[in-house]
């Protein structure tokens, strides 16, 4: 296993993603094999989340490392809430804190908070059922548009400063959101200073514009790239055509899911003489983009730590070339079309305004939208591309 440096922190370049190890079909014996089998292989990256199976992914890894707590680093990420925050829209505390969280028209609903409150909460909450004393990578899961950065930066300070985390990271940020956080920054504690980007970035999924790398170098933040294998597939060869018994395949138009199948296999022959397999070559042309330190891999099954652990391998020149090449031909991934009433609309402390969408979501707007017109967002890329009236059509 090759690591690298995070900071202070020395990690392997592939991470263990831990978002599955309580999901569906999981149980704790088979989560269990899955972390000793990545113990074995050498990697010592750990990342979860609190919102992650409400917290059941947290409290299994932290069961599945006792023991092992000094030979590896946990990073985790808050500020996803469950339940409405008090925007105007919904009263303040209604179902806030219930497990099932606040609904809207019986959907449960989760929002960024970025409030001081509830990251120091959230913080501690993840500290208890991971079961230790501190976290080695505590990461602002989203950025919440409607807080100020500047409190968001000082509940960071606060947990360095008391032992609870040792370093702490951003998550999904923007361009925008990184200038503005590092444009204000020169005034905050010291202990706010983040040394990880965490972002989504595969071979196909190439939406880490180079905007958001230069910034991410400038400012010393290493990234940590997540879904490197885009949902999965680029580590298998779905049957064209196929989109039965597979939920993610809905999230793609089947033309595109057709061109991602006949890659893998154009992949599979490419490492056939190299004895890499598609997801390793994947794993590994993420490995080796400037400024990223690890990509986070997740997993089911043991046997798939062990192939993820193979990218440790460097690619050959020749292999890289093609893979270019493939990534080019596959990028940009379609839109995810999602159409959500907006609830709630108001200035944003960073500029502009931000929205509440029914899901609880919160995403900045340049423009106001009026509560009652739908909001088309597009999934992948967290982004609004454009804003319905009732009973119109809408304008980009």
């Amino acid at each position: 296993m090759e690591y690298r440096e995070l900071g202070e922190l020395r990690v392997s370049v592939v991470g263990l993603g831990c978002r599955r190890l309580a999901g569906p079909g999981m149980d704790y014996e088979r989560a269990r094999q899955v972390v000793h089998r990545a113990l074995d292989a050498g990697i010592t990256l750990f990342d979860t989340a609190d919102n992650y199976g409400r917290g059941a992914s947290e409290e299994v890894l932290g069961r599945a490392l006792r023991g092992h707590r000094h030979e590896v680093v946990i990073a985790t990420k808050v500020g996803i809430r469950r339940g409405l925050p008090g925007t105007g829209f919904a009263p303040e505390g209604q179902g806030a804190e219930g497990a099932s969280g606040a609904t809207v028209q019986g959907i449960p609903v989760a929002t960024q908070d970025g409030t001081t409150a509830y990251l120091v909460r959230a913080a501690e909450d993840s500290l208890r059922r991971l079961g230790t004393d501190y976290i080695d990578l505590l990461q602002v899961h989203y950025p919440d548009p409607a807080t100020p950065f500047e409190e968001t930066a000082r509940a960071l300070a606060q947990l360095v400063r008391q032992g609870k985390a040792r370093a702490v990271g951003l998550s999904n940020f923007t361009a925008d959101d990184l200038e503005a956080w590092f444009g204000e920054q020169p005034g905050w504690p010291a202990e706010s200073r983040p040394v990880a980007l965490q972002a989504a970035y595969s071979l196909v999924q190439r939406d880490v514009e180079e905007r958001v790398l230069d910034l991410a170098r400038q400012h010393g933040l290493g990234l940590l790239a997540y879904m490197p294998l885009f949902l999965g597939y680029l580590g298998r060869e779905p049957q064209p055509g196929d989109q039965e018994g597979d939920p993610h395949r809905a999230l793609l138009p089947v033309p595109y899911v057709d061109r991602l199948a006949r890659a893998v296999l154009r992949m599979r022959e490419l490492g056939r003489d190299w004895g890499m397999t598609p997801a390793q070559m994947a794993l590994r042309w993420v490995i080796e983009r400037p400024g990223v330190v690890a990509a986070l891999a997740g997993a089911t099954r043991p046997e798939q730590v062990e192939e993820n652990a193979g990218a440790a391998r460097p690619l050959p020149e020749e292999i890289r070339l093609a893979l270019d090449e493939i990534g080019r031909d596959l990028a940009p991934v379609p839109p995810l079309l999602m159409q959500q009433s907006v609830l709630h609309c108001a200035p944003s402390p960073r500029g502009g305004h931000y929205v509440v969408l029914e899901s609880g979501l919160k995403l900045p707007t340049p423009e106001p939208i009026r509560p009652g017109w739908v909001a088309e967002v597009d999934g992948w890329r967290g982004t609004i591309l454009r804003a319905i009236p009732p009973g119109g059509t809408g304008t980009p």
